[in-house]
């Protein structure tokens, strides 16, 4: 049951327009499978992160998914930050 839920959770989440993005990261962290015992690809982990931000991000969002190669890309949080 638990496992389910946290799936959810991780297919579910998204950012709000007034949330900070290292805040976002840490929810994002929270969230992952891999306390369940599933692993997520690091490109998959990465397109997720991008596809939750607020609209206001998508041009920034777009760079990046064009831009690196998001399966060697430890995480694009390091490159949002930059």
């Amino acid at each position: 049951m638990q496992k389910t839920i946290s799936t959810q959770q991780y297919e579910n989440f998204t950012t709000s327009r007034s949330e900070r993005l290292d805040k976002t990261y840490d929810r994002f962290q929270i969230s992952q499978l891999e306390i369940h015992c599933e692993v997520i690809s690091q490109e998959d982990e990465n397109l997720k992160l991008l596809r939750s931000l607020p609209s206001a991000w998508n041009n920034i969002a777009l760079y990046h998914r064009n831009k690196y190669d998001l399966d060697k890309m430890e995480c694009v949080m390091i490159g949002l930050t930059l």
